[in-house]
């Protein structure tokens, strides 16, 4: 978890925005040197709106329960003009954040599935990881899910996850560990039950075998606890696994190009963001 030196997070000073601050501030808190940027994005322009405004973001931030043992001297207030993702994304990049903390914002069909939430928005504007979640973890995430396709990608999600299963020392906590998943579907053209249904067995075997080469390439054997193969759509089999191991947070790659694409036509991890309650957090390229 040392990795995650400087953290981004927003606040619009709403209930909603207190959530995923407060999971900002807890992993801050716990990391002796680590730093927070909190961001504010308005429509006020000029340089004393902004003084005024950052004066009430440090109010703001240090008010909260979660900010309690966090030195001034480790936060930063930032305010933008613009939109909310461009503006996170602009000041995360700038910083060369390790981390970006949202809420995620679901309100009608459009937002939902064609314009995407703040954190979906995030993903054409910034390389920086994005942790979408309503509140702070008590505890940490103890059972992260990592699905993976066996690329590069993947890999650097896996390696992400076994940083953030170490404590402040590096130290990984013994009941904290990692279940890597793989969804898969048999090839087309075998249609006879009892000959798709061992070819489906072998598949999961040989698949599981994989994946506990794939964690041990990544030097992450010794913090994953189960490898699974799933037949199923991706963005079926994730959501449901997640909440039947009892998963505290999803860790995911997206490698999708261009906006369009992502917004429209849309992404497993779009879908799965959509459809999980549970924490997600998205490593891009």
């Amino acid at each position: 978890m040392a990795a995650l030196r400087h953290i981004i997070s927003g606040t619009d000073f709403s209930e909603t925005s207190k959530g995923a601050l407060s999971e900002a501030l807890r992993l801050t808190v716990q990391r002796p040197g680590g730093h927070l940027t909190v961001v504010h994005v308005t429509a006020r322009t000029g340089d004393e709106a902004h003084r005024q405004l950052r004066a009430e973001v440090e109010s703001f931030v240090l008010g909260l329960p979660a900010a309690a043992g966090l030195d001034p001297a480790r936060l930063t207030c930032a305010v933008v003009a613009g939109g909310i993702a461009e503006g996170i994304a602009a000041v995360a990049e700038a910083a060369s954040a390790d981390l970006i903390v949202v809420g995620p914002l679901r309100r009608g069909f459009v937002e939902r599935y064609v314009l995407g939430g703040t954190a979906e928005q995030l993903v054409s504007r910034t390389h920086v990881p994005v942790l979408s979640t309503t509140g702070p973890h008590i505890g940490g995430y103890k059972h992260i899910l990592v699905p993976v396709d066996f690329s590069e990608l993947s890999a650097r999600v896996l390696s992400f996850a076994g940083a953030f299963v170490e404590d402040a020392h590096g130290a990984v906590s013994p009941d904290a560990h990692i279940d890597l998943l793989h969804a898969f579907t048999a090839p087309g053209g075998v249609h006879a039950h009892s000959a798709l249904k061992e070819l489906t067995r072998e598949l999961e075997a040989e698949l599981t075998a994989r994946l506990k080469e794939f964690a041990a390439r990544c030097g992450v054997a010794d913090r994953v606890r189960s490898w699974r193969a799933v037949h199923g759509v991706s963005q079926d089999v994730i959501p449901r696994e997640a909440h039947a191991c009892g998963a505290d947070i999803v860790f995911m790659g997206s490698g999708g190009k261009g906006a369009l694409s992502r917004r429209i036509l849309g992404s497993t991890t779009s879908a799965v963001m959509n459809e999980t309650t549970l924490p997600m957090l998205v490593v891009w390229p």
